[in-house]
């Protein structure tokens, strides 16, 4: 068949591969022309960021269980099995007394990334009130492999052994953020 140039502006008689290489590029595709089940994303490549930031205090007491942070947890969709999930914890806390203290990640209804240390060899913070004016970060970050297409919840959850533990807030003085981030990566 011949390669033909209508009067409209149409090209027909191409056949799929009868364009040299380098001829089509971005900037002749129409805008979302491609749809995501038709890009071959390289390893590594960021997919999509979900981030969820909390900015009002949360206070919790002492109960020897863990206790999620409600109201910081993000929900992410994978593209694919094989990706990675990289998640991105930021806490500004403050304590009444000094304590010792943990935290874990969980996926859904399942903990993931644990630390290895507990009960009387939590993580310790001293000072009381940390001069009442200042938080304390924490942070930590847990790669992730969920094997699965499926909407997913990343929350955190932490124990204390003593005394108040205060997410965001010294009192009048002091107002912190605390931010949860799940960054998805082609693998």
């Amino acid at each position: 068949m011949a390669v033909v140039i209508n009067g409209n502006g149409t090209v027909t008689g191409i056949s799929v591969g009868g364009l040299p290489d380098g001829i089509v590029d971005t900037d002749m595709l129409a805008a979302s022309a491609v749809t995501a089940a038709k890009v071959n994303p390289g390893l590594g490549e960021v997919l999509q960021v979900v981030t969820d930031t909390r900015t009002s205090s949360l206070s919790l007491t002492t109960d020897d269980t863990y206790n999620t942070i409600s109201g910081l947890n993000v929900d992410i969709t994978p593209a694919s099995t094989s990706s990675k999930i990289l998640v991105l914890v930021a806490l500004t806390i403050h304590t009444s007394t000094s304590m010792k203290l943990a935290y874990r990640l969980r996926r859904d209804s399942t903990s993931i990334g644990n630390s290895t240390v507990g009960g009387s060899s939590l993580v310790g913070i001293t000072g009381s009130g940390h001069n009442g004016t200042r938080g304390v970060p924490i942070n930590f970050h847990f790669l992730d492999s969920p094997s699965t297409t499926s909407s997913t919840t990343y929350s955190v959850q932490e124990i204390h052994n003593t005394g108040t533990f205060v997410l965001n807030s010294a009192g009048s003085n002091y107002e912190g953020s605390s931010m949860i981030t799940a960054i998805e990566v082609a693998s």
